[in-house]
């Protein structure tokens, strides 16, 4: 088994969010292979992370010219994946062992459903978030991807994009446009698999995250930061945030829609 975590930490201040998940990537993987690509960060950042990586026995690159992350992973799975692969973001904890789990699936992970999203302003199409993706079988992820390709010749599977219905904007975010495509060989992690991490949103953007939040927002802002100090005084904290988060998804998707 490999893992693949993607990093990228523009601004010194993000630096706790983008390597969180080294504190406890070994418990929630103690044996898988380690991939680290750093996507451009900062000098000063940079070196950090790799000395993070270094850590816990991982294999660290370090991408010559900055990429947008969906390309990234588009890239990864159709020349770099084989067999079982996890793809995760560096703002994620770990309290449990996962590496024995197994999907009858292209892909498990965390699903996000419609929100009304404060932050992009859209109403936002559901998908397996890309803080955790689980692919027990890359080639078969492929192929499946390559038979509705070969027919619908503008899918394209990764790619982030919003759109106007009517006087709604709508967002498909990363992976969204797979998950439509491919739902019934989807696995939406259950709360055994939930209870065993935590992911921190906006770990490495968080400023930028609380200065565009819309009116409508049950979380203020000083909320949202407030949980993002709680990660960096001590991340045990953040165990069980999923289900904070989920009560949020679901105020959000229940609410009036203001976009």
């Amino acid at each position: 088994m490999n893992v693949y975590i993607i990093t990228y930490c523009a601004d010194p201040d993000y630096l706790n969010g983008t390597t969180l998940i080294f504190k406890t990537l070994r418990t929630g993987f103690p044996t898988a292979g380690i991939h680290v690509l750093d996507n451009c960060s900062a000098m000063g950042s940079r070196e950090y992370i790799q000395r993070c990586a270094d850590n816990v026995q991982a294999t660290y690159y370090e991408l010559q010219q900055e990429l947008n992350h969906w390309d990234i992973i588009e890239y990864l799975l159709n020349n770099v994946w084989e067999g079982t692969c996890v793809l995760l973001d560096p703002d994620v904890c770990f309290w449990q062992n996962c590496e024995q789990w197994g999907f009858d699936a292209l892909i498990a992970g965390r699903l996000i459903p419609r929100f009304i999203d404060g932050y992009t302003w859209c109403i936002t199409e559901p998908r397996i978030h890309t803080s955790f993706w689980w692919v027990p079988d890359a080639g078969e992820l492929r192929k499946a991807i390559q038979n509705i390709s070969e027919r619908y010749y503008d899918f394209h599977p990764f790619l982030p994009y919003m759109y106007r219905r009517g006087d709604k904007w709508i967002r498909f975010d990363t992976g969204a446009s797979l998950y439509s495509a491919l739902i019934e060989r989807m696995h939406p992690f259950t709360t055994c698999e939930l209870d065993a991490y935590d992911h921190l949103f906006a770990g490495t953007n968080y400023k930028e995250v609380v200065d565009n939040l819309n009116e409508y927002e049950p979380v203020t802002g000083e909320e949202f930061y407030n949980i993002h100090k709680q990660a960096m005084s001590d991340y045990r904290e953040l165990r069980g945030l999923w289900k904070r988060q989920e009560e949020y998804f679901k105020s959000k998707n229940q609410a009036p829609i203001q976009v």
